[in-house]
């Protein structure tokens, strides 16, 4: 659950107003970390070896339902962990990046 206080909407330039964009558009505004006043806020603290280790087996699953689905003669199961623990770290550098 997210709380934040808004200030009211000015209706006499309630497009100009986040406030009310929440309630027209759906649309939360988010101001950009640079511009805030504190450096520490906004940083985000990621453990990423239990997420990985189960984001592979995961992956892995999903590569060889996929190879039943297609009816294609699956890979040795060495190979198939291979590369999904290839992609998952591809992808997990990426966002540690």
């Amino acid at each position: 659950m997210l709380y934040k206080y808004r200030a009211p909407i000015d209706l006499s330039n309630p497009d100009d107003c986040y406030t009310f964009k929440i309630f027209k558009d759906s649309q939360l505004y988010f101001a950009k970390l640079s511009t805030f006043n504190d450096p520490f806020e906004g940083l985000i603290e990621l453990e990423a070896h239990p997420l990985k280790a189960e984001a592979i087996d995961r992956h892995f699953r999903v590569l060889r339902f996929r190879e039943r689905e297609r009816k294609v003669t699956p890979k040795p199961f060495s190979e198939t962990w291979y590369d999904a623990q290839s992609n998952i770290n591809r992808i997990f550098d990426k966002v540690i990046a």
